[in-house]
């Protein structure tokens, strides 16, 4: 099942249509990857191999999903993911 979601997943995923060393210059889009609860960031490596393959700036974000609250977690997320994709 869960290789069924990967897939399916990958396959919406656009690819660009040139590649990386085509349009270097140019501010590639980012992507932010958060894991499930119970989960590790290893869980998401291979997405993020993918999207990174498909030209994507990837953020792969560890947390921990079991130890703290979920007010804390988003605080948290919140100021990684401005943190670094101020962009």
């Amino acid at each position: 099942m869960k290789q069924l979601l990967l897939a399916l997943l990958l396959a919406l995923v656009p690819i660009p249509e040139t590649s990386l060393g085509d349009d270097a210059e140019q501010p590639r889009e980012v992507v932010v990857l958060l894991h499930g609860l119970g989960r590790s960031d290893r869980t998401m490596r291979p997405l993020e191999q993918y999207l990174t393959k498909a030209g994507y700036r990837v953020f792969n974000l560890p947390y921990e999903s079991t130890e703290k609250s979920p007010e804390t977690l988003v605080d948290e997320l919140n100021n990684r993911v401005n943190a670094c994709c101020t962009e």
